[in-house]
C-alpha cells in the first residue's frame, strides 16, 4: 500500500492523523467527521500528529503482515529468495477476470527496500475464492507449459521490462508469482525466482500442493 514519505503539516494534520488511526484500527474515515479546515497547530501538537500517523501506519503494516499470503513469508526469507532486501509486503484482495471467468484471489506484493519499486507479487486463489468451491485451472493464454511444478504451470516473460510471470495450478490452489528483476537479470533467473517463491508457498501451504 503507497504510503507518502512525510504527511503534510498544517492545520489539516491532526485531523488526517485522527482519520488514518482510526482506519487503521478498523474504523471507517467516513464515521470520522474530523474537521478539516482548523487552523495550523502548534509545533507540540504537529509532532503529536506525526506520531499518530506514524504509529497507526506501523500498525496497519502488522496487519497486513499477518494476512495470508503475506504471512507465508518473512521480510529476510523473501529478500533471500529474491536476491535483494525487500520489505514485510502489502496485502490486496484482487476480483480476476479473464475470458468471461471470474474467480478472486488473495495477494501480497513485496517491494525493494531501497526505491519501493515491487520485485515479487504473489496472487493465490484457494477452493473458496471458485464460484464452484473448487479450485479451476486457467492457463497462460498462448504462452508455453512449465514442467516440474504443480499439476500444470504456465511461464510468460517480457523481455523489455525483465518481468517474468508464472502461473501453477495445483489441487489445493491455483497461484501466480509475478517477478520483476530488472532487465539485468536473465530470464532464466527470474524463473527460477519465481518458481522458487512457488515450491514455498506449496510447501508451506500443504492444501496448495500437488
Amino acid at each position: 500500500m503507497p504510503v507518502s514519505d512525510h504527511p503534510r503539516r498544517g492545520g489539516r494534520t491532526l485531523a488526517a492523523a485522527m482519520i488514518i488511526l482510526s482506519a487503521a484500527c478498523g474504523g471507517g474515515a467516513e464515521d470520522n467527521q474530523a474537521d478539516l479546515s482548523s487552523e495550523s497547530p502548534s509545533p507540540a501538537a504537529a509532532a503529536q500528529a506525526d506520531s499518530m500517523i506514524a504509529g497507526a501506519m506501523q500498525q496497519l503494516k502488522k496487519t497486513e503482515m499477518a494476512r495470508f499470503p503475506c504471512s507465508l513469508f518473512r521480510s529476510e526469507e523473501m529478500s533471500s529468495i529474491a536476491g535483494v532486501p525487500v520489505d514485510s509486503g502489502s496485502y490486496t484482495f484482487v476480483n480476476r477476470s479473464e475470458d468471461n471467468i471470474e474467480w478472486k484471489s488473495e495477494a501480497c506484493a513485496w517491494s525493494r527496500q531501497e526505491d519501493m519499486n515491487t520485485v515479487v507479487d504473489v496472487w493465490v486463489s484457494l477452493p473458496a475464492h471458485f464460484p464452484s468451491g473448487k479450485v479451476e485451472c486457467y492457463p497462460l493464454t498462448g504462452e508455453p507449459a512449465v514442467l516440474g511444478i504443480g499439476k500444470s504451470a504456465w511461464w510468460q516473460y517480457y523481455k523489455g521490462y525483465g518481468l517474468g510471470t508464472l502461473r501453477v495450478c495445483s489441487d489445493g490452489a491455483l497461484m501466480e508469482v509475478k517477478v520483476d528483476k530488472g532487465k539485468s537479470a536473465s530470464e532464466a533467473q527470474t524463473q527460477e525466482t519465481a518458481r522458487k517463491v512457488a515450491e514455498e508457498i506449496m510447501a508451506r501451504l500443504p492444501a496448495a500442493g500437488g
